[in-house]
């Protein structure tokens, strides 16, 4: 999960570094989903065809765990050793998204936000470890969960 994750991240990356900033999550959250469920999938095969909620999720949510460790820890050498100017992007789209937000946000409070964004440091490893937690807690327990409802089977459908 970790590499396809990495050769997906950095495919996108390569193609158009604005478009991966912007959607690379939600581009990389189908082939989450996938391979959840082949993990799950498999797992339940190789306990002959029944496996229970506890031991379907414990094999997804650590497939979950490696996949998000290993992208999150290519994110911040992406962000921090292979091209730092994507920051640059990063901080750009955040103050355009401040812009297009205009009704409920005073303009000095954009202000005050954009310039805040501009000193601050993205993607530093304290930032990094925020957002590694925050995806574990989530989306990989969340949907580990709800995968690991679907794929369960304890007994045979048909008698």
């Amino acid at each position: 999960m970790g590499a396809i994750f990495i050769i997906a991240s950095y495919c996108m990356y390569l193609v158009d570094q604005e478009n991966f900033v912007k959607a690379k999550s939600w581009i990389l959250f189908f082939p989450f989903l996938i391979l959840l469920f082949k993990t799950g999938t498999d797992a339940r095969r190789h306990r002959g065809g029944f496996i229970g909620l506890t031991d379907v999720f414990k094999e997804m949510y650590s497939a979950a765990i490696i996949g998000t460790v290993m992208c999150t820890t290519f994110e911040y050498f992406m962000y921090n050793i292979i091209d730092p100017d994507i920051k640059i992007i990063l901080k750009e789209m955040a103050g355009q998204s401040m812009d297009s937000m205009g009704g409920w946000m005073t303009e000095s409070m954009a202000d005050e936000f954009k310039s805040s964004m501009e000193e601050r440091d993205m993607f530093n490893i304290s930032y990094s470890i925020t957002q590694l937690v925050i995806r574990l807690l989530i989306p990989c327990t969340l949907f580990s969960f709800l995968m690991a409802q679907i794929i369960k089977r304890d007994k045979p459908i048909t008698s």
